[in-house]
């Protein structure tokens, strides 16, 4: 599945591969826009196959309804929602488009990374999760928070996608729009036997 919209200040593709021999994916993209929030989620329901991909279409029918600004007491209605299920890793960020900050907090072994560029060096910076299994066992949910500059990359995965990876493997990812970022992580860097599934955006203010 791939989705590509343009807001006005943000450009984003979302793309997703189930793992090989299933069918349907556990993982699940959310992007969803309020006035001057734009609220980014994405789940990775525990397994594969139709089991975990109920548990993400649960997780984002939920989402959609009731984010709000507040990722950490999203984070929290979610897991009290999924209690009973096979449980989810997640990850939430909600990004002002007005202040230009991004807020984020993430459960499991989803990553938030941002890709930035610099005059003397190109980088990149990762918000963390704690870990856990929302729906089953949480911590009190952290908040990060990361001012964005103009061009930024903003890259929500699944751990179906290598976690580290450097610019150099993918030196054109500041040139590529978004559609060709979210689909090459999953080619250069996914895993054949696990969901991929990675949200790509471009932070044009």
């Amino acid at each position: 599945m791939v989705v590509k919209r343009m807001l006005e200040q943000i450009d984003y593709f979302y793309s997703n591969r189930p793992c090989l021999g299933e069918r349907v994916s556990g993982d699940i993209a959310i992007v969803e826009q309020q006035e001057q929030l734009l609220f980014v989620g994405i789940v990775d329901g525990l397994g594969h196959g139709k089991n975990a991909n109920l548990v993400a279409r649960t997780a984002k029918d939920y989402l959609q309804k009731t984010w709000d600004s507040d990722v950490c007491h999203t984070m929290l209605r979610l897991h009290d929602k999924l209690k009973g299920s096979l449980g989810a890793a997640v990850g939430l960020g909600v990004l002002n488009l007005e202040t230009q900050q991004l807020s984020y907090t993430g459960v499991g072994n989803t990553v938030l990374k941002i890709c930035r560029r610099q005059e003397q060096q190109n980088c990149t910076k990762r918000l963390y999760s704690t870990d856990g299994i929302v729906g089953s066992h949480i911590r009190h949910p952290v908040e990060q928070r990361l001012q964005l500059t103009k061009s930024d990359i903003i890259l929500f995965y699944t751990d179906g996608i290598r976690e580290h990876f450097s610019l150099e493997e993918y030196p054109l990812i500041f040139v590529d729009d978004t559609m060709k970022i979210a689909k090459k992580l999953i080619q250069l860097f996914g895993k054949k036997h696990d969901d991929a599934t990675c949200i790509a955006l471009k932070y044009q203010p």
